[in-house]
């Protein structure tokens, strides 16, 4: 039986150990701390130890974002957010039947450093922050009385050079299972073959039993095409007394349902095993598919050509940090879908098993990443963790080694470490293949590597480097078999709001963007940002560069652009107060900026016309010239200026469309003609002052279950229904019924706001709050307000669980 256990825990920002309310423990007349002297002894981990003044918490939770500190004296790099110490206590009671079972608990994620504890017990110490583990406390859960979880986070030191919070931040759970019971991580649906004409998929099921006592067991194993039972078989054996024995057996699927981006179907496997211990039912989802690449005709999936029109991203997301639940993992994915995207690279560390379970759904194929390249005990663990927790899911194409790690890439020493990590995953999972994300001389560094016997199928390598747009030529002139992929491209720095609203401080462009390396083609905006994408690394590409340069190249399988949504940290060009990078081409709530509808052009089928700088509320002068683009997939198009055209222009596919305009207020509408005639428009006009607030918001229920969330877009309109795009008016956020303000937050890079608050200035005219359920039927409705305007109001349905949770 698995138990959530996000509920119910308290929290104390600090280390908490002069909180023993007892005093030291006496030994050979020392007096010592009772943490680590004696088993047992460690009373902030009992259940009678007093945390009444602690916070109450709900996981996921993050506590850098909770407390919403900002300090110079932290980094830019990880977002300027005062980290610090943090402990977490869950005092429960086992269901009176779990005596003689055995008791485990689940963490997907605790950053950083973390202990836990059980009844005074350690049980087990996590270095990173990135790794998920199940471990047992069978013998120290106390089975006639309540039981204490005690967790320790060191969140001080960073693990990565962008933002990564602080403490309990994605799900954890507690199974009761018989004493001779499945490993979870053990089972494994491998595909061994896929006839793609007679779709066919044969597979070998692994299975793992671990047991604390010798019995003999039989296993049933099922597939289920929904609810449709298409495939059964059995096995027996003997278990062995604390010991984890292995099995492998042979399952055939017939006119097998391939799982795709386009078609995402999945399976489940129920196993069932049955032992005088008892019965345990597992289920596990899975799905077979085949990715093939060569040289001359690219990547195929199922064989049909396929290109990875890629993101790269990091956990975290505005109002929630990076304790980002399902519901928030999803609306990110929207977001990119809607976009274009059909890959995801989990940059630069494994995800949130969530997260991969919404990708297994919606089709994203997923590059899946370790944190730490290495051979020691302490690194190849989590990789082999990583690897047999995600293995299953269909989403994964391959495994990444590292990213950008200059004292490896290129050299023996990588050599020995990269090829070691090979042939480890192998032993675990041998169906797909492993790469590394290069930088820098890429070039030198596959040819080193294959000069030393590690030739990949499928390299990685990031943008190119010094913008050199016929590297992709060179590379498959130098490994005429070769195949690759962008693991990074791009890195524009944009804000969703145009150049006339986003000046920086002059003080801000001499101290800080003359001593990065950054790139303003355009001398008018140098040491802005803008809407335009004028700044980018001396590394980076723009967007069009970026897909012209893949014109013709097929060895080249697909991008992951840098990256599909703002992050936190990473502030480039400027340092603090700045504290969200502008590399998304999506913000910080999840709205688009201009460029992302040049991908949506071209990635999409959907025919339209967008217009950037994509409001004609400017801080300009009567007459001031304005760079104004056009973005279509659709190659003829005209500009209209208060019913006076500008002219009709046409272009090549990749292209944008450009004019210069006088600025006058009023309305300015491009128009796509395909064969003279109409097929789109985009309508910008100037908008007087603010009249009404809006709320929106893809959903209409929440479930009562304490976790769903509604993300919720928030903006302003004039009397006449147009978007006010330059508003910062501060909006105040009300929460009737049955729900909770989770967090909020507007996409500003320079905002120092709290995101936890209920109010906040609207940027560019728009915020983002969300709402989460309670666990009782009703309604929530949420009230936005402001001084002299209009509310909006939002009001969802909470609705009961098809699929109930158990919690503890």
């Amino acid at each position: 039986m698995k138990y959530n256990m996000n509920f119910g825990w308290k929290f104390f920002y600090g280390t908490a150990d002069a909180g023993e309310d007892d005093g030291p423990t006496i030994i050979f007349e020392t007096q010592l701390p009772r943490k680590w002297t004696k088993t047992g002894s460690f009373n902030l981990s009992m259940p009678q130890y007093n945390d009444s003044n602690w916070q109450d918490v709900q996981l996921p939770h993050d506590f850098v974002i909770d407390r919403g500190v900002y300090t110079s004296d932290i980094p830019f790099s990880t977002g300027s957010l005062d980290t610090g110490f943090g402990w977490y206590r869950k005092t429960f009671t086992l269901p009176p039947d779990s005596l003689g079972k055995r008791i485990f608990v689940t963490f997907n994620g605790i950053y950083r450093d973390s202990q836990l504890w059980c009844n005074g017990d350690i049980v087990k110490r996590e270095l990173s922050g990135f790794n998920s583990y199940r471990t047992e406390i069978t013998e120290t859960v106390n089975y006639d009385k309540p039981s204490t979880l005690a967790v320790f986070c060191d969140a001080t030191e960073p693990e990565g050079w962008w933002y990564t919070g602080g403490g309990i931040y994605r799900d954890a759970f507690l199974e009761i299972v018989p004493q001779l019971c499945f490993v979870p991580n053990g089972i494994y649906i491998k595909q061994k073959n896929v006839d793609l004409a007679t779709k066919t998929a044969d597979f070998s099921v692994q299975v793992e039993i671990d047991s604390l006592i010798e019995a003999e067991f039989t296993c049933a194993i099922e597939f289920f095409d929904a609810e449709k039972s298409i495939a059964t078989t059995n096995f027996s054996g003997t278990a062995t007394a604390c010991k984890v024995d292995y099995f492998e057996i042979p399952m055939s699927i017939s006119n097998a349902i391939l799982w795709s981006d386009k078609n995402p179907h999945q399976y489940t496997a129920k196993l069932t095993l049955t032992s005088i211990a008892g019965t345990e039912v597992f289920e596990q989802k899975f799905a077979p598919r085949v990715f093939e690449y060569n040289s001359a005709e690219g990547m195929k999936l199922n064989g049909q050509p396929i290109f990875l029109r890629g993101a790269c991203g990091h956990d975290d997301f505005a109002g929630v940090g990076v304790a980002c639940n399902r519901s928030v993992h999803e609306y990110k994915i929207n977001k990119l879908i809607d976009m274009g995207c059909n890959a995801y690279r989990c940059s630069h560390n494994p995800p949130d098993p969530v997260f991969l379970d919404i990708c297994d759904e919606k089709g994203i194929i997923v590059m899946d990443e370790i944190r730490w390249p290495a051979v020691s005990e302490e690194s190849m663990k989590p990789f082999v963790d990583m690897i047999r927790r995600d293995r299953n899911h269909p989403c994964i194409f391959s495994w990444s080694l590292c990213n950008e790690e200059a004292d490896l890439l290129g050299k023996d020493k990588g050599v020995r470490v990269f090829k070691r990590m090979i042939a480890t995953g192998k032993l675990h999972d041998d169906t797909r293949d492993y790469l590394m994300a290069i930088n820098a001389r890429y070039r030198n560094h596959i040819l080193n590597h294959k000069a030393k016997g590690l030739d990949l199928p499928l390299n990685g390598v990031n943008y190119m480097m010094l913008r050199d747009f016929d590297v992709y030529t060179k590379l498959k002139e130098e490994n005429p078999e070769g195949c690759f992929v962008n693991t990074e491209l791009i890195g524009l720095a944009t804000v969703r709001i145009d150049k006339y609203m986003h000046k920086a401080p002059i003080e801000r462009i001499i101290t800080q963007a003359k001593n990065v390396s950054a790139v303003w083609p355009n001398k008018e905006t140098y040491g802005n940002l803008t809407c335009y994408g004028d700044c980018y690394p001396r590394w980076g590409q723009t967007p069009e560069e970026a897909l012209k340069a893949y014109v013709g190249q097929s060895h080249m399988c697909g991008l992951f652009m840098w990256t599909g949504i703002d992050y936190r940290g990473e502030t480039f060009p400027y340092r603090f107060p700045n504290v969200i990078s502008p590399f998304g081409i999506i913000d910080y709530i999840g709205i688009f900026k201009d460029w992302a509808y040049y991908f949506k052009a071209h990635w999409t089928t959907k025919k339209f016309i967008w217009l950037m700088p994509s409001s004609w509320d400017l801080k300009a002068l009567e007459g001031d010239i304005i760079k104004v683009y056009a973005i279509s997939s659709i190659n003829e198009a005209e500009l209209f200026l208060n019913g006076q055209s500008l002219g009709k222009k046409s272009k090549q596919t990749l292209d944008n469309f450009f004019w210069e305009v006088p600025y006058t207020k009023g309305e300015l509408i491009a128009i796509a003609y395909e064969n003279d005639t109409e097929v789109a428009r985009h309508t910008l006009n100037t908008s007087a002052k603010e009249y009404q607030l809006t709320a929106t918001c893809a959903k209409s229920n929440l479930i009562a279950d304490n976790t769903d969330c509604a993300l919720i877009e928030i903006g302003v309109c004039d009397k006449l229904g147009n978007f006010v795009n330059d508003s910062d008016i501060l909006v105040d956020f009300e929460v009737i019924g049955e729900g909770k303000l989770l967090g909020q937050g507007n996409g500003n890079i320079s905002s120092l706001e709290h995101d936890k608050v209920p109010y906040r200035r609207l940027y560019g005219g728009k915020a983002l709050a969300i709402v989460q359920s309670l666990d009782q039927l009703g309604k929530i409705k949420l009230i936005v307000s402001a001084g002299g305007v209009i509310p909006a109001e939002i009001e969802f349905d909470v609705i009961a669980s098809d699929q109930p949770e158990l919690a503890l």
